[in-house]
């Protein structure tokens, strides 16, 4: 068995990514043979030799301590021994080990960096290339893409303490799924500071107005508190959830009042025979029955659409969305108007 099919066997319950991006992983980590032929990158002059070689000895040296730490699943070891080895020569084999430890620390975005890099320096014919390709493709999806429009045009904006290099009124950039502290700040205005969590794969987009410095006293501005509260989506999946447990507590009220009834009535009837007080007893108690039954059906489908509507919703900005009951004799739901 294959060191990837062990890795696979393994990591069976791991999605396939997990399995496929840590299989390569193994197969490429390969000490003996990364060294063996130059890169474009490499000097030939003759007297750059001895330092060329030093160097190489010490790239392949934190190359294979990064395999052994990338082989014990010590994945933060392993990415900065690859990245160091990177520092000081730039190999294919190298840029697919750093790209697979960024990936299994959930650090996307560096992951996609090292596999361009590898996609830029491996062979045309690598045997590798189409996994690695895929693999990149896979994980430019999984990036968050991030859209802010600011005011000032000029104010910075740092993310997760890093500052931003873009300028202009527009700022696009790519990030990893998951929390992140934004900051926009800009002399002479209120510094504006939040906390976001980014689902995978989407496209948030944010207006950011800064108020001067003058208006930092009052209230906060209401981009920002917008900024942190949920998505409209989000309030009304809520909503929505809160009107089905109503319903799944009015189809338990409505449940006792049948049983009560069908008690009632038991006393005044002998089996199927009932009199005039037992027949209405009964007749209440299937109304209830029925009422119950309506009740629970209600409240279990808009629990259920209120709770879909709850997690799927992000922070993308749904301004646009409308969303009002519909009833009707044939069903229960919700009316939606905008765009998702």
């Amino acid at each position: 068995m294959s060191s990837s099919e062990q890795c696979c066997k393994l990591l069976q319950n791991k999605t396939r990514r997990t399995c496929v991006a840590l299989g390569l992983t193994v197969q490429l980590l390969l000490p003996h043979s990364v060294f063996a032929q130059k890169t474009k990158e490499q000097p030939t002059e003759q007297g750059s030799e001895g330092a060329e070689a030093e160097t190489l000895k010490t790239a392949k040296r934190l190359f294979e301590r990064g395999v052994a730490h990338a082989h014990a699943e010590r994945w933060h070891a392993a990415m900065e021994a690859f990245a160091q080895a990177w520092d000081l020569t730039q190999r294919p084999n190298i840029a697919f080990n750093l790209a697979s430890a960024a990936y299994r620390l959930g650090h996307y975005v560096q992951a996609v960096e090292a596999l361009e890099n590898y996609t830029a320096l491996a062979a045309p014919d690598d045997a590798y290339r189409p996994e690695a390709e895929r693999l990149r493709a896979e994980l430019e999806s999984e990036l968050v893409k991030v859209t802010f429009w600011l005011r000032p045009e000029d104010a910075e904006l740092f993310v997760d303490g890093v500052k931003h290099e873009g300028s202009g009124k527009v700022r696009r950039f790519r990030t990893d799924p998951g929390s992140h502290d934004l900051r926009v700040q800009k002399d002479g205005f209120a510094t504006v500071q939040m906390h976001v969590l980014w689902a995978a794969g989407s496209e948030p987009f944010r207006k950011l107005l800064l108020p001067l410095q003058a208006e930092a006293a009052g209230p906060p501005p209401s981009n920002l508190s917008q900024e942190s509260s949920w998505s409209t989506l989000r309030w009304t999946g809520l909503g929505v959830a809160a009107g089905g447990g109503l319903g799944l507590g009015l189809a338990g009220v409505f449940s006792l009042m049948a049983i009560e009834r069908k008690a009632a009535g038991n006393g005044s009837c002998t089996g199927n025979v009932c009199d005039d007080r037992g027949y209405d007893a009964r007749k209440d108690a299937q109304r209830w029955s029925n009422a119950a039954t309506v009740a629970a059906i209600s409240g279990g489908a808009l629990t259920a659409i209120g709770l879909t509507l709850f997690f799927v919703g992000d922070e993308r900005d749904s301004s646009t969305a409308q969303w009002s009951p519909a009833f009707s004799p044939e069903r229960i739901g919700l009316s939606y108007t905008g765009q998702l």
